[in-house]
């Protein structure tokens, strides 16, 4: 009877491990989904659905802050105005600050009218890298709409996301990831 029991018991434990090692395995292909943001801009496994943007939910913001750029690019030799658009965790809205860096970016591409810019959107390290993807291209999709708005010909603005790949700043704190939540705007012609 003991011997019974036993192997009873083994068998048990081997069922319940098997169950255990084959049950709920996560899928290579879920999809991302984020969200409509306020301008309608939201994302569906790899695809990004923008509407149609207007400048309704910016205000009216029709002057340039002078405040120091937090960042330039300078990725085709030269020294450029185009400011860095940070944002908060988890985000692709435009805070305030957001907007004052891509008005002073509309200024920047109005009065260089054959300039053409990618806009490059970053994450932080936190996220899976399909989550960041999604997030990185909502950022620059943001931002990619408020100058659309702002009056830039889309013709003129690309958008590409690196997620967490490319970060600035190494460190695994708030002030790290903080740089590294961002949107760059890169010249690609003159």
């Amino acid at each position: 009877m003991e011997r019974l029991s036993k192997g009873f018991y083994l068998v048990l434990i081997v069922l319940f491990s098997l169950l255990l090692l084959t049950g709920c395995p996560k899928k290579s292909g879920d999809d991302v989904e984020l969200e409509p943001d306020d301008l309608g801009t939201s994302v569906k496994g790899d695809e990004v659905i923008t509407s149609e943007p207007t400048t309704s939910s910016w205000g009216d913001r029709n002057t340039v802050d002078s405040t120091p750029s937090t960042g330039e690019i300078s990725k085709t030799g030269q020294i450029t105005d185009m400011q860095i658009v940070y944002f908060d965790f988890d985000k692709y809205n435009l805070r305030p600050d957001a907007i004052d860096s891509l008005q002073n970016n509309v200024s920047y591409l109005k009065a260089n009218p054959t300039m053409g810019v990618i806009i490059e959107g970053h994450c932080d390290e936190r996220g899976t890298n399909e989550y960041n993807m999604a997030l990185g291209s909502k950022r620059a999709s943001s931002c990619r709409n408020y100058l659309i708005a702002n009056g830039i010909s889309a013709t003129r603005i690309s958008v590409r996301s690196f997620g967490e790949e490319r970060p600035v700043d190494m460190g695994h704190n708030e002030l790290a990831w903080s740089k590294n939540r961002r949107a760059e705007f890169v010249v690609v012609s003159q």
